[in-house]
């Protein structure tokens, strides 16, 4: 009997002192999830100017809680959209506007060349463009300061 109480003294005891000092076990899960969830919607709205609807917003954010996905592959995924590309005319143009929607300002015309020929090299698929761009963006450090989206481990 003695032996069973111990470990239920322990408990009662933490528990007491996480409610006591405030302390609240799940913050940082909390944080990361309520973080996670502002970067997705400013994402939907920085590059297709509408809020996600929640069944948008569910698998990237199970993707991001389950570590299958980044914050960047989930801004790509939104970058490589049928509805991000269709705000276009083609796909230098879609270049154009990811370059200058991302890095906030317009390309010079080598960078366009340069994206059109890495499109060309993966035979079109706007997804694998789209994360190495940003991967070269982020690597080059050419975000804006002040956007919000900090980099971290899960972005890599």
């Amino acid at each position: 009997m003695k032996t069973l109480l111990r470990p239920c003294l322990v408990v009662l005891a933490a528990s007491l002192a996480c409610g006591a000092l405030g302390a609240d076990p799940y913050r940082d899960f909390r944080d990361r999830r309520d973080r996670d969830e502002d970067v997705v919607a400013g994402f939907y709205q920085r590059y297709l100017q509408r809020s996600p609807g929640p069944g948008e917003m569910r698998p990237h954010l199970r993707s991001l809680r389950e570590g299958s996905a980044s914050l960047r592959d989930v801004e790509a995924n939104v970058l490589a959209s049928r509805e991000y590309f269709d705000r276009f005319r083609g796909e230098r143009d879609w270049i154009r506007g990811m370059i200058n929607d991302v890095i906030e300002r317009d390309p010079a015309p080598v960078e366009v060349r340069n994206w059109m020929r890495h499109l060309d090299s993966v035979r079109g698929d706007r997804l694998a463009t789209a994360k190495s761009f940003l991967e070269a963006v982020d690597v080059n450090g050419d975000r804006p300061a002040d956007r919000g989206h900090r980099r971290d481990d899960r972005d890599r």
